[in-house]
């Protein structure tokens, strides 16, 4: 499996031997090549864990909570959460493959292998990384909560649970996580901005004052000052 990321790789570094141009897509695709070959090298590690951890069973009350929030009867139980309606009852555990844990661990650590490689770029720090960390995965487990809870009210109001595998379902519930990187886009650019904006402190308020004086001036033939 490693094997096709390793193509990108290869075929990035033997473009970096070209034009100018050229040596731009073939960083993007060395470091496509990167972050799939280190998600490729996270899979068994996943997969191990899954299979030990596959109920998620710690989830279930906070579940359970959110659920009440919209009326609905719900509450934790051996199997998983149980869940009365007018017209049904039914337990639905709650599961890694529900809760795509997979999605969010490849997403994790493809943000991290590209906030390691322009570490530099950015010239961050430590400190700075661990923070931009914890807001990521603190981010990331508050949008696959929020999806798994948004399809069980789905599956309430259609008794269809094969929801959360259909692909219009699957696609439609992640397109939000793809509008979270152009959001901090702007809002990087937004604080950009504001940085590189000359900021007047009230210590600088009478040189401005004077500047503008001196602007407001000009000199006769007969080498004399006087105000407009």
């Amino acid at each position: 499996m490693t094997k096709k990321w390793h193509s990108f790789i290869s075929f990035g570094l033997v473009l970096t031997l070209l034009t100018n141009r050229l040596r731009r897509i073939a960083i993007g695709l060395v470091i496509a090549g990167i972050v799939l070959t280190l998600q490729a090298l996270t899979l068994p590690f996943f997969v191990a864990f899954e299979s030990r951890y596959h109920h998620i069973a710690f989830l279930e009350p906070v579940v359970c909570l959110l659920l009440r929030v919209f009326a609905v009867q719900a509450a934790p139980s051996a199997n998983g959460v149980f869940i009365r309606t007018p017209g049904y009852e039914f337990i639905l555990a709650t599961t890694s493959e529900k809760l795509n844990l997979l999605l969010m661990t490849m997403v994790f650590v493809g943000w991290i292998t590209m906030r390691v490689i322009v570490r530099k770029t950015h010239n961050g720090n430590l400190n700075n990384m661990i923070r931009e960390t914890g807001q990521v995965l603190s981010m990331l487990a508050a949008f696959f909560l929020a999806r798994y809870v948004f399809l069980l009210l789905i599956i309430i109001s259609y008794r269809n649970y094969d929801i959360f595998w259909l692909p219009a379902w699957v696609l439609g519930s992640f397109l939000p996580l793809a509008l979270i990187p152009a959001w901090q886009g702007l809002a990087h650019t937004h604080n950009t901005q504001d940085a590189a904006a000359p900021k007047i402190t009230t210590q600088d308020l009478p040189k401005a004052k004077q500047q503008k004086r001196a602007s407001k001036t000009r000199k006769h033939q007969s080498g004399q000052w006087a105000p407009q």
